[in-house]
Formats: C-alpha cells, sequence, structure tokens
C-alpha cells in the first residue's frame, strides 16, 4: 500500500471491485440515483466523462500510502468515487468506514463563501474553480 497514481479503468472495470459486487462481499453500498431530469444513459455517459477527467498527473490525486488512514486530508479512492459521483449530480451518504471520502469539501464551503463575498466571481467561475480543486481537468 505505497500509493501513487490513480489509475482509471472506464472501459472494464477492475477485477477486485467485479468479484466483490458479484459475491455480493461489500461491507456497505448505496445505489445512486438518476439526478431529476437526466435519463439514465446521461447519467452513465456523464460518470463516466467525469472519471476520465479525473486529473491522475495532479500530485493532489496521488493516492497516499496506507489508503490516507495515516492522512485525513490526502485524497484516496474513496475521494474518487465521491468527487465523480456528486461532480455528475449523484447524492452519495458519508459511509462511516470510507477513509477520506470527503476530503476537502470543507474547504469547499468555504472557499465558495470566501470567494463570493470578497471577489464577486461569478456561479460559473466558482464552479470551474471548485471542480478544478476536487482534482477534474
Amino acid at each position: 500500500m505505497v500509493g501513487g497514481t490513480p489509475i482509471i479503468n472506464t472501459t472494464e472495470g477492475f477485477p477486485n471491485d467485479k468479484k466483490t459486487f458479484e459475491d455480493k462481499t461489500w461491507i456497505a453500498k448505496q445505489p445512486i440515483e438518476v439526478p431529476q431530469g437526466m435519463t439514465q444513459n446521461e447519467f452513465d455517459e456523464l460518470v463516466i466523462e467525469n472519471a476520465d477527467k479525473y486529473d491522475k498527473d495532479n500530485s493532489l490525486n496521488e493516492y497516499p500510502p496506507f489508503g490516507g488512514i495515516l492522512d485525513p486530508s490526502s485524497r484516496n479512492s474513496n475521494t474518487f468515487v465521491d468527487n465523480v459521483s456528486e461532480e455528475s449530480g449523484g447524492q452519495i451518504r458519508d459511509f462511516e468506514k470510507a477513509f477520506n471520502q470527503n476530503t476537502g469539501e470543507d474547504y469547499e464551503e468555504f472557499f465558495i463563501n470566501i470567494n463570493k463575498e470578497l471577489f464577486d466571481l461569478s456561479e460559473e467561475n466558482l464552479k470551474t474553480d471548485i471542480r478544478s480543486f476536487r482534482g477534474f481537468k
């Protein structure tokens, strides 16, 4: 568990993930509802598009040693799933044992509020900045 650059596979998935799903050996799960105003296909395509746009060359997106248990400010696969789901319009609950799932979200709220007040940024500029902060290209 040395960490490193995330591997993103939106075409085949990962064997261990597939096996866990097929064997029903997950610890916790949540179906992500399709956001209102979207079809299932539109949502699926947006999730794949956002997963592909996750910037694996961004040093903040590198997976930390031991999955980030030793560094609560780091990102890991839990952060990736949470960010991609939410960026696509899905709502995901907070999983008690998903270390670092919400890394950076407190800062995002602070960032939005301070930038609205100090710099009068447009909603579109804020969205772009947040998207970049969350690790997307």
